[in-house]
């Protein structure tokens, strides 16, 4: 098939064609910030005809190691707050190097109560879609009896867990108060405490989620103000958290309880600014004045 002529060629074509004859082209490429200034030097000694294209990259972050998905069993049992069903499981699978064995006789269930506690711990490190580790659902479930022995048995099984957080930063704590299961904080933080370190108690009392807020924001929002009570008993200091951000006196006088405002103002250690401190550079005094009923947080705020 004959070559098209000249006519025949689309005058875009032509016009590419005349354009690339008069222009020399360089590539040039700047790996690094000594490069990128050996450019400009080029460019800076070139006529106005030349024509520059830059392109930019970021290093990519180094995906994160994607945690193991939690047994289905295993989460149901944690739901149930069923104890037997949570021993049985652990004890009829062993983990040995990340592959899973079933244990097949009656003979290796009752072993299998003699398995090294890493092994069986090594069950519960696996997690929801949530991020939620079998702790966080026990505790998001429920705090009667049942409930409780799981967190126990769990927590005696594997410890770690007690401090582990979920993909929007909540820990187990943040996790029992938005579920309103009071009984089942104070039963965790007990745990804790009875290692004789207050450090790691406060610690977890202070622990920030995603959205900064600690759990006793989350017992604030849920109008719990003998929760408020107890975890202001075991760090008296808790309401000036976070550092940055709103505290759980901005929220109670945001939200309009009175009541818990007040329990925070009587329970709490400090008198500090920061105390009173909410986002942007708001204070608990703005809080108030944009609520309808804001004259008792007004004469609260006015009394320190």
């Amino acid at each position: 098939m004959a070559s098209p002529t000249r006519e025949e060629t689309p005058s875009f074509t032509v016009a590419a064609n005349a354009l690339a004859e008069l222009l020399e082209a360089k590539l040039m490429v700047a790996t690094c910030r000594g490069d990128c200034q050996r450019l400009k030097d080029v460019l800076n000694k070139e006529d106005a005809t030349t024509m520059v294209v830059v392109m930019a990259t970021r290093k990519q972050d180094s995906p994160k190691p994607a945690l193991a998905s939690m047994n289905p069993e295993l989460l149901a049992a944690a739901c149930e707050g069923n104890q037997g069903e949570l021993n049985l499981f652990l004890n009829r699978n062993r983990t040995q190097q990340g592959s899973v064995a079933i244990l097949r006789s009656p003979d290796d269930v009752e072993e299998g109560v003699n398995m090294p506690a890493e092994s069986r711990a090594s069950l519960v490190d696996g997690v929801t879609v949530e991020g939620d580790t079998v702790l966080h659902v026990v505790a998001a479930n429920g705090d009667d009896t049942n409930f409780l022995h799981c967190a126990t048995f769990i927590m005696d099984l594997a410890g770690h867990l007690l401090f582990a957080r979920n993909y929007n930063g909540d820990t187990l704590l943040h996790c029992a108060a938005r579920a309103k299961k009071s009984k089942m904080v104070t039963h965790l933080i007990g745990h804790l405490a009875r290692s004789q370190n207050n450090k790691l108690v406060k610690d977890l009392l202070r622990g920030e989620n995603n959205s900064q807020e600690t759990v006793l924001h989350a017992a604030v929002r849920n109008g719990d103000n003998d929760l408020v009570e107890k975890l202001l008993m075991d760090d008296s200091e808790l309401a000036m958290f976070p550092e940055k951000g709103s505290t759980p006196v901005y929220l109670a006088i945001l939200l309009d309880m009175g009541t818990i405002a007040q329990t925070l103002h009587d329970k709490s250690l400090s008198d500090d600014l920061c105390y009173y401190s909410g986002p942007n550079g708001q204070n608990a005094l703005r809080a108030a004045a944009l609520r309808s009923k804001g004259t008792h947080h007004l004469s609260l705020l006015r009394s320190n």
